[in-house]
């Protein structure tokens, strides 16, 4: 029997494959693929701390003189000592037992909703806000709507809430067909415990001596001056568009929806983006999803409500995750709370419980503290939450940082590897040198995110041999929507680079920034990439892009010269005939 020479030829190329030297296919870890799809829930605070202003920049005069002569008033012996005598009370043994078993009546009365119903507390309440909405009524009393007794308690609360041009009868008539179980026996005596609870709670108070304490201390307010320079601070606030700790937290989380959407214009990659607030109970104001103008609108239109549950907002968010998202794809909740776990869960409670959870599902919790100092917010438990599940943890007392927090966050997510933060402010019409990047020569993509408060700044890159590069070079590629800038650099040569930022405003505002940075390592064969010691090999060499190159040109070369042969072959026997 006659071998053909092509099958031996390819049997002895694939013998020697085995003796030649090895090599891995990757320099570096293969990063994520840019069609993976982020998942990510936002968890808010809308307590009513969250109203506080924060001071970014120079402080108006008159509005200074106010703050100081507030700050004088608070310092008074007299009013430090209400203050002490209320804390006391509110911690009373008593008062802390009632404010428990009120919070079981509640969670009582959601777990009934939730097993009887189609859809859980949260989920109702959330619905409710939404046709609130479309009828132009503001959502803040879903909450109470949720839990209503009565169909009259519920046409109060529209009252309040709804326009007085708005058809207050239809609305009602919308809204009732969302709590069906009004009339339900069960949810009343449910409803009954709950009520009962919470009346015992407020005679625990009143005789711990917090009612009355809180009363006096609202008479010192009046009598001292104290109630109207608050009344003149929050005038001048408004008047001079000084943010609240909400506002900021809401242009980070729609500064972070921008950087997604030009994020998936540029790669792609697609990101499904939640929100859940929580004050005194947590909503799920959106469940995840991909379409984000919406989200953008409810985010602001979100409002500061009263105190801070922590633990159901983080329940919440993982439970929307463990509902909708894909196991398989990267899953994330950002956290931002600027007070301590008065409500529900204790902050003991929740370390016990929530990373336990979320690493079971793999899902990563970053979280931010902003406060005026660390010690308003729970760092301990911040920290924790963010340490268990090998997340980050943030503190802001001026909330420039959020935007960037918010986006370093993302990018984690994302695959890439953070290299670099930088906030700061710059006054109108000058160029400030920011910061230095060290570019190491595996890097091949080399990203920088701009968020903005204020200004008009324009980033500006200089390489190692001193060129101030062109935004609109074929090596760059630049971005941006509303406050969120977003550069992207293909193969940077390595060394140091510097970072610029411009503000030409024309209205000479400042500009309050953050930046991060982040870069993606080569692939095997990229610019920059590091061959890798062959000692880390894990396939013959033939089977690599380079050893499939040159098998293939091999066997191509060998079939060319084979096929000639047999041409040459036939003519010979054709010239013997």
């Amino acid at each position: 029997m006659r071998r053909s020479p092509l099958l031996l030829f390819g049997t002895i190329i694939l013998l020697l494959s085995t003796l030649l030297p090895s090599r891995s296919v990757l320099a570096t870890p293969l990063p994520p693929q840019d069609d993976q799809t982020l998942q990510i829930v936002l968890v808010l605070d809308v307590s009513g701390s969250m109203s506080t202003p924060v001071y970014t920049g120079i402080v108006p005069e008159d509005l200074l003189s106010l703050l100081l002569r507030q700050n004088e008033l608070n310092q008074d012996p007299e009013y430090l000592d209400l203050q002490d005598q209320l804390n006391e009370a509110e911690n009373d043994p008593a008062v802390q037992e009632a404010k428990d078993k009120m919070q079981d009546a509640f969670d009582n009365l959601g777990d009934w909703i939730g097993e009887n119903q189609e859809s859980s507390l949260a989920e109702i309440q959330a619905a409710i806000r939404t046709k609130l909405v479309e009828f132009d009524c503001e959502g803040t009393s879903a909450g109470l709507i949720v839990t209503s007794g009565y169909t009259d308690q519920i046409m109060r609360y529209l009252t309040v809430d709804c326009p007085p041009t708005t058809n207050r009868p239809t609305v009602l008539g919308e809204v009732l067909k969302l709590v069906p179980y009004l009339d339900d026996p069960d949810y009343k005596a449910v409803r009954i415990e709950w009520r009962t609870a919470y009346s015992d709670y407020d005679q625990a108070l009143e005789e711990s001596g917090q009612t009355s304490l809180s009363d006096r201390l609202e008479t010192y307010k009046r009598e001292s001056g104290l109630a109207d320079i608050q009344e003149e601070i929050d005038v001048l606030v408004v008047e001079y568009g000084i943010p609240s700790r909400l506002d900021l937290a809401k242009t980070a989380a729609v500064n972070l929806i921008d950087l997604s959407a030009l994020d998936e214009d540029r790669t792609g990659r697609e990101s499904m983006i939640g929100l859940v607030t929580f004050s005194n109970q947590a909503l799920l104001e959106s469940g995840l999803r991909l379409e984000h103008e919406n989200l953008k609108s409810l985010i602001s239109s979100l409002t500061p409500l009263a105190q801070t549950n922590i633990g159901e907002g983080l329940s919440i968010g993982l439970s929307e995750l463990e509902k909708v998202a894909d196991p398989d794809l990267p899953m994330m909740v950002i956290l931002l709370s600027d007070g301590h776990a008065n409500v529900g869960l204790s902050s003991g409670e929740i370390l016990a419980t929530i990373p336990d959870r979320a690493n079971k599902n793999e899902v990563i919790l970053c979280t931010a503290g902003f406060a005026d100092r660390e010690t308003e917010v729970d760092f301990l438990l911040l920290e924790g939450l963010a340490f268990e599940t090998e997340g980050e943890f943030l503190f802001t007392n001026s909330g420039a940082e959020l935007g960037s927090f918010f986006a370093a966050c993302r990018e984690a997510a994302a695959g890439n590897e953070l290299v670099g933060q930088i906030s700061g402010v710059v006054p109108a019409g000058e160029v400030q040198e920011i910061g230095q990047i060290d570019v190491e020569p595996t890097s091949c993509e080399l990203t920088l995110v701009l968020n903005y408060l204020s200004g008009t700044p324009l980033l500006e890159l200089t390489n190692p041999e001193g060129e101030i590069l062109d935004l609109a070079s074929e090596e760059m590629e630049y971005q941006s929507r509303n406050q969120v800038q977003l550069l992207t650099m293909a193969s940077p040569d390595p060394g140091e680079w510097s970072v610029s930022l411009s503000n030409q405003d024309k209205d000479e505002e400042a500009a309050v920034f953050s930046l991060i940075i982040s870069s993606q390592d080569c692939l095997e064969g990229d610019q920059g990439a590091e061959p890798v010691p062959t000692s880390q090999s894990t396939i013959p060499f033939l089977l690599t892009n380079r050893g499939l190159t040159m098998l293939t040109g091999g066997m191509a070369a060998v079939i060319l010269i084979l096929s000639g042969g047999v041409m040459v072959l036939i003519r010979f026997r054709q010239r013997i005939k």
